[in-house]
């Protein structure tokens, strides 16, 4: 049975991907499974009953009308696709998971950039250093910190730019390409979910430091005041294992939507491919996040308070995916 999908995905390999393509491709494969079920219950062997099956279904230029897809068959409707390869999904796959690494320390960076200013003013108020000199050290310490986030995010995006064709172009996975992606997808779901787990574990207990500080330590000005700075490490922190998660988990949905529509075996799933809006919101969405929590930090000097952005953020997130795709519809 297996020959048998592997040429049912060779006869659909050069056709869009269109919902009537899909549909005929699921049916044919369930007119070409029934029929090896029942030779092989007549007593023919594998190979001889693939054999016929492939014989009997293997011509879809002959079946193209019956399963209603014969315009899409007519010379010019549709231009071959280039087949994206084994090599090529390996390669790719490798390259996100670097990918998510240095995004992940460039946003780190941005997130802490602030914790000199706060480090330097702990010192200010707490030791008698200068005022002008702990502006300048901070803001030193604050632009170093800003350079290098920005530069890994640069750097990272310039090496990625050369997968964006995946995502624009026309382009094809054949079946084995294709559930060997569907294979790292499922063994990355552990993982997935302990990046996850501990996003929101570092987010959640970054209020912990404050607390501990204002309840048993409240008599040392140098660590209330410092304590905004411990909130910034660990929502750094639990901010890093999000994306993490999130920029490797995506690289496997745009390997997956290189088919779209079509589920192992050529069945459609019930999962929503992420759309065009979808993808622009998304994409400037946590950026907006920082720039709203520096903003509104820098405003009020309360980074014991400010850090409820991030707990908040993470879960609007999911209420604006929720949005572009009822806008979609």
């Amino acid at each position: 049975m297996e020959t048998i999908r592997n040429y049912l995905e060779t006869m659909f390999l050069n056709l869009p991907g269109t919902p009537e393509v899909m549909r005929a491709k699921m049916e044919l494969g369930q007119m070409m499974e029934d029929k090896y079920n029942e030779l092989i219950a007549e007593g023919k062997m594998d190979n001889e009953a693939t054999g016929i099956v492939i014989s009997e279904f293997g011509n879809l230029e002959e079946l193209a009308e019956e399963l209603g897809i014969l315009d899409y068959m007519k010379k010019g409707n549709f231009e071959k696709r280039e087949t994206v390869t084994m090599e090529t999904v390996r390669n790719f796959i490798a390259e996100k998971t670097r990918s998510s690494v240095r995004m992940a320390i460039g946003v780190l960076f941005c997130i802490l950039s602030p914790a000199g200013f706060i480090f330097f003013q702990a010192l200010t108020v707490s030791k008698g250093m200068s005022g002008g000199a702990a502006e300048a050290a901070g803001l030193l310490l604050f632009f170093l910190l800003v350079a290098a986030g920005v530069g890994c995010i640069v750097y990272d995006c310039v090496r990625m730019s050369k997968w964006q064709y995946l995502k624009k172009d026309e382009l094809v996975m054949d079946f084995a390409t294709e559930a060997y992606v569907r294979e790292q997808r499922e063994n990355f779901q552990p993982t997935y979910a302990l990046y996850i787990t501990f996003g929101v574990v570092f987010c959640i207990i970054s209020v912990i430091p404050s607390a501990v500080i204002g309840t048993f330590l409240y008599d040392s000005v140098f660590l209330n005041v410092l304590s905004g700075a411990f909130v910034l490490i660990f929502v750094a922190i639990g901010v890093m294992f999000f994306i993490m998660g999130a920029k490797r988990k995506s690289g496997y949905e745009v390997l997956l939507a290189i088919n779209p529509g079509a589920g192992e075996n050529g069945v459609r799933e019930d999962e929503e491919p992420q759309s065009e809006l979808e993808r622009n919101v998304m994409s400037v969405y946590w950026p907006t996040i920082v720039c709203l929590y520096l903003i509104w930090s820098f405003l009020t000097m309360s980074w014991h308070i400010t850090w409820i952005i991030w707990p908040i953020a993470g879960v609007m997130e999911h209420v604006v995916r929720i949005i572009c795709r009822e806008i979609r519809r």
